[in-house]
């Protein structure tokens, strides 16, 4: 019996002991906090300053994306004293697709070949950057180079710069971060010129709003030529004038005339000087309005004194509103419409002939609302004279299939819609490198009942 209790007392007093060795430490309700704590994140840098993981870099990337990610690399190496470790994605297998998938801890910056990295990227729209942890990689990108600056600048600046010698960093798997680039959209790298074109609905749908919303979108893209069209007197003075300090114009009043061009040229005084500007009727059109004509303009560049002409058009338009039109079938009114815009076509191009007289064969561009769609006929007569467009021929990046006519504040249909606002040019003179259609900010959508189309380009000569 004595036994039994002195038994029975020794394992009290072990289990005793077990218990303050344990509580010592941590609680068993701690230590299972602990391991969640450890599956839920990751280190990412080391106590001992070493980053935790291998970055991993494109092959090939802009000049933008390497620079930032120069950007973050020295910041690390100013952080800590250890070694790190970089590498260009193209050194790892991939398969027939052209995917790398492996198990190593790795930061994605950019268009990696990796296939978390193209899972990010399926999601995000036009100018849209993440940083997302899948498979335990750290995947930081954008759609466009622009907004991938912006987010490795955006994962340097929380995470990597909080950093403390001496400290685990940890991240936790969870996070992650989104958003869009909306500051000033530089050119994209290769060009010279961005040039804009955009029909500014004359003084209708609330037109003092929607003037503030162009002005936005000028200090957004900065574009170095901007082609409007139906720019009456009222945005002349509001509109215009307030585009002064920056902009100068190409041509504003029609010869011997108190009317204003409603196709003005608009340039960057700072970057272009105008050289000789003009601008006309359009020999086919309604002639009871005053929208349908075409201004041009020689500019030389400050840079390089390479000269360049360019020309704004607002293609004719018939409806039964009209005088001497009130009988016409829609069927009549589309032949008519087609035969004037055809002629439209030829005028311009009559245009161009007679400056290359007096200047020679200079690089041409032509923008502004046509009001003829790929699929009819006045489009193949511009590009049966050799003519091209940015949303057909831009190489870096282009948003073909929108329709450019919406209602004020409210996104285009779904449906792809052929444009009637183009950007033409020769391929032979002018390299086009982006063909943007602004679909996606309130100020985009609220300028105009015309989507804004811009093409970043490079004079070839």
């Amino acid at each position: 019996m004595k036994k039994r209790i002195i038994i029975a007392v020794c394992f009290v007093l072990s289990v005793i002991m077990l218990l303050t060795s344990c509580n010592d430490n941590v609680s068993p309700n701690e230590t299972e906090s602990a391991s969640e704590a450890s599956e839920a994140s990751i280190v990412l840098f080391n106590e001992d300053g070493s980053l935790n993981y291998t970055i991993v870099r494109p092959t090939k990337c802009s000049a933008r994306v390497e620079n930032e990610i120069s950007n973050m690399c020295s910041v690390i190496g100013k952080l800590s004293d250890k070694e790190l470790n970089i590498k260009i994605d193209s050194l790892d297998e991939v398969d027939d697709d052209g995917i790398c998938r492996n198990g190593d801890k790795e930061i994605l910056l950019g268009k990696t070949n990796r296939a978390e990295t193209n899972e990010v990227l399926s999601s995000l729209s036009e100018d849209e950057y993440a940083m997302r942890i899948i498979n335990d990689k750290i995947v930081v990108v954008g759609s466009s180079d622009i907004a991938t600056q912006k987010a490795i600048e955006e994962f340097r600046n929380k995470y990597i710069s909080k950093f403390e010698k001496g400290k685990q960093t940890v991240i936790e798997k969870s996070s992650t971060f989104s958003g869009f680039y909306d500051g000033v959209v530089d050119l994209c790298e290769g060009a010279e010129l961005r040039v804009m074109t955009l029909n500014v609905a004359l003084s209708g749908d609330e037109p003092s709003k929607r003037i503030e919303h162009i002005i936005n979108l000028v200090e957004q893209y900065e574009p170095d030529i901007f082609c409007l069209q139906e720019c009456n007197a009222f945005m002349h003075t509001n509109l215009v004038y307030k585009l002064k300090t920056n902009y100068g114009i190409a041509f504003e009043k029609h010869q011997d005339s108190d009317v204003y061009i409603y196709t003005p040229i608009l340039y960057r005084k700072d970057k272009i000087k105008l050289v000789e500007g003009g601008g006309e009727w359009l020999d086919s059109r309604y002639v009871g309005t005053n929208t349908k004509c075409l201004s041009w303009g020689v500019f030389e560049l400050n840079s390089t004194d390479e000269k360049i002409f360019v020309l704004s058009l607002h293609g004719a338009v018939l409806n039964n509103s009209y005088s001497g039109y009130e009988n016409k079938s829609k069927e009549e009114l589309q032949a008519e419409e087609t035969k004037m815009r055809a002629d439209n076509v030829r005028q311009m191009l009559d245009v161009e002939k007679s400056i290359q007289k007096k200047y020679g064969k200079l690089p041409a561009i032509f923008a502004g609302d046509f009001n003829f769609a790929k699929n009819e006929l006045p489009y193949q007569v511009a590009t049966n004279a050799g003519l091209t467009e940015a949303e057909v021929s831009a190489t870096v990046s282009k948003m073909p299939g929108y329709k450019t006519t919406h209602s004020v504040g409210e996104p285009p249909t779904t449906e792809a819609r052929y444009s009637i606002d183009h950007i033409f040019y020769y391929p032979e003179s002018i390299k086009a490198y982006v063909h943007y259609v602004g679909v996606k900010t309130e100020d985009e959508l609220w300028a105009s009942d015309h989507l804004m189309v811009y093409s970043d380009v490079e004079i070839l000569g």
